[in-house]
């Protein structure tokens, strides 16, 4: 999204543009269609750079053309992800008292992102998943013999999908599997857009104190983990302590919450296109099939659905229109193939 000005809102706005008549994003779902993006997002691909109102009131740009987007997502020299800048937009309170603070791969700019992003290739390659299939795929063997166990009604989020992304997370990062409860709660409360700024704040706080522990033992106790490599990496001066434990809370949050719920609505909906569930067991043994179907449900039931945020640090022209430097600009549905 871009902001109007910086600071600007819908009350101290200077143009002639009629503010009120802003709507605000992310619009509202239709609850019959879960799914679907929300219809008065469909009637704004007409203009597909437009004005809305963020949840704070602040006006900003949202872009919703996927050539557009790709576009501004690769034009490093006019936009930046750094929400230290001014005009920089937040989600919502919860980011910015917690996400919004940290420089971390979802926060920074070049050099200094693709600088992070290599500190975690090792980690997060295929070869190291694949290493990583045996174990996962007993784990959910063991949640599903645990299910049947209990008998019905099952509970299919807590007693699989929260857990088998949290157990692959814990042992990426080097994080006690014990600690899911803790951090679980803490997590869902940096992110979540119902509680307050300081919520969020204690919340991120007691995460970031909880890991802050671990990187210490890791310095004594080095393991054969992302943490440890991270720790490597700051002996040798190439990240901060404080910027180390910032991306492991990133890490943490984002590597077992947005799966879990990935997990919870591909389910759903699969159940609601009994068809497409058919199809799919009909083709369990075809890998590529698998694959495709696997990409095709996380671009239909994506839960990044509030956009990717960015702020103009020059002017930049898109779809036609000139908007200028310090505004917010945001995409939603574009980036996920919608």
């Amino acid at each position: 999204m871009l902001n109007e000005k910086h600071g600007a809102t819908a009350s101290d706005s200077t143009d002639a543009r009629n503010v009120s008549a802003c709507p605000y994003f992310p619009p509202k779902r239709d609850m019959s269609h879960p799914f679907d993006p929300p219809p008065e997002l469909l009637k704004w691909l007409d203009e597909p750079v437009r004005q809305i109102r963020l949840w704070d009131d602040r006006l900003a740009w949202v872009i919703t053309r996927y050539e557009d987007v790709r576009d501004v997502l690769r034009n490093e020299a006019c936009v930046s992800v750094d929400p230290n800048r001014p005009g920089f937009p937040q989600k919502s309170a919860a980011y910015a008292a917690v996400l919004g603070l940290d420089r971390t791969v979802r926060t920074i700019d070049n050099p200094e992102h693709g600088m992070q992003k290599r500190m975690l290739m090792r980690d997060f390659t295929v070869r190291r998943i694949a290493e990583l299939e045996t174990a996962i795929t007993a784990m959910i063997n063991q949640c599903i013999d645990e299910i049947l166990a209990k008998g019905p009604p099952g509970d299919l989020y807590n007693d699989l999908a929260f857990i088998v992304p949290t157990w692959v997370i814990c042992k990426l990062l080097g994080v006690p599997f014990d600690d899911r409860r803790f951090f679980a709660d803490r997590s869902t409360a940096c992110i979540s857009h119902e509680v307050t700024f300081e919520e969020a704040a204690a919340a991120g706080q007691e995460l970031y104190e909880y890991l802050d522990r671990i990187v210490t033992l890791k310095e004594s106790n080095p393991e054969d983990d992302l943490l440890s490599y991270l720790v490597t990496q700051m002996r040798e001066g190439n990240i901060t302590r404080r910027d180390l434990i910032a991306l492991a809370r990133f890490l943490l949050i984002a590597g077992h919450d947005s799966t879990a719920n990935t997990l919870g609505i591909t389910t759903l909906a699969l159940l609601q296109h009994p068809s497409q569930l058919e199809d799919m067991k009909a083709n369990l043994d075809d890998r590529s099939y698998m694959m495709n179907a696997a990409d095709e449900l996380l671009r239909y039931t994506s839960v990044a659905h509030t956009g990717r945020y960015r702020v103009t640090i020059a002017e930049i022209k898109v779809g036609g229109k000139v908007i200028p430097a310090g505004e917010v600009s945001g995409w939603e549905w574009a980036a996920s193939g919608c």
